[in-house]
């Protein structure tokens, strides 16, 4: 589901809105500033899901208890999924600043337009 739902913003990006092709969305990167102007307005917004991607201490105990080695293999692979995720998240960030620029919004759903676009990516999300 959450393939799914980066498949559709991605899809939305590069087909509806801007709609520059992947390769022109990617290069329109360089044109974006360093650093934005004040923190508090760029990720000011964005708290809540950061701490909901990666807040799971209460995953901790299931996590363990459901492995034949915790000893072993907790840490690796906790340090394997929080990884992925994250991988994940900063390509999926890097797109998405490419196709919206500075008009990027904390949650990516606040960009794409109401339509089958936004409807099939909330669907995603739900089944997630």
């Amino acid at each position: 589901a959450v393939l799914g739902g980066i498949l559709v913003t991605l899809t939305y990006g590069i087909l509806v809105d801007p709609g520059m092709g992947f390769s022109q969305t990617l290069s329109s990167i360089s044109h974006l500033p360093l650093w934005p102007d004040s923190m508090g307005d760029a990720f000011g917004g964005s708290f809540g899901t950061i701490a909901y991607l990666f807040c799971v201490n209460f995953l901790t105990f299931p996590i363990m208890n459901s492995m034949e080695n915790p000893k072993e293999d907790y840490n690796t692979s906790v340090t394997m999924a929080v990884s992925g995720v994250w991988l994940v998240n900063v390509l999926f960030a890097i797109v998405c600043l490419a196709f919206y620029g500075a008009e990027t919004q904390d949650l990516v759903l606040q960009n794409l337009e109401n339509g089958v676009y936004l409807v099939l990516l909330k669907v995603l999300l739900c089944v997630d």
